[in-house]
């Protein structure tokens, strides 16, 4: 009986010393933090037209496969990478950035970076990991800023984007010089 208690102090020392080891494992290492945001594209089709005549319940429409995949495909750009790291660095430092230094910080971005559809649906999940709450926040953000103006530079109408830019600039610019004018008008 008393090499059965030999042993058993044995074991719980062996379970003590791993659990310490263990909790000193999991204190050790750092906490990350997860951001997500989900896009939703859109498809061209037209809309099912309702009427009250229809006698049929129109069939919900299936994710557009090669459309997900473009979107995807357009999010995992690295030159949409490398102007979000810009940003995120400053113009000024990212611009000192050797080619090794690239390299290195597009991996690490790339490696926090998951982009993955949302099965059956017209759904795409990005999450960005990083070990500021804030960081991942703001590289989210960024990144969905970004993938935007990519996105409508891509599929809208050919100029349209340029054009609704210089309109924007137009009326800005109208807006100013009418609140001038509206300021000499009030001083005399």
């Amino acid at each position: 009986m008393e090499a059965l208690f030999r042993r058993g102090r044995f074991l719980v020392a062996g379970c003590v010393l791993f659990t310490v080891s263990f909790l000193a494992f999991v204190l050790s290492q750092a906490r990350y933090y997860e951001s997500q945001i989900v896009f939703f594209v859109k498809s061209d089709r037209a809309p099912i037209e309702v009427s009250p005549y229809q006698t049929s319940a129109a069939a919900p429409e299936a994710p557009d496969e090669s459309r997900l995949g473009t979107e995807i495909q357009l999010l995992l750009s690295q030159d949409l990478h490398r102007e979000v790291i810009q940003d995120l660095r400053g113009g000024a430092a990212a611009a000192k950035l050797s080619d090794v230094e690239w390299s290195k910080a597009l991996r690490d971005f790339e490696a926090n970076l998951k982009i993955v559809p949302v099965p059956k649906t017209n759904l795409i999940r990005v999450s960005f990991r990083a070990q500021d709450r804030s960081k991942a926040q703001e590289t989210l953000r960024d990144l969905s800023a970004r993938y935007l103006n990519y996105h409508l530079k891509l599929h809208g109408s050919g100029g349209a984007y340029e054009f609704f830019s210089e309109q924007a600039h137009l009326f800005q610019d109208k807006l100013a010089k009418a609140q001038e004018e509206l300021t000499t008008f009030e001083q005399q």
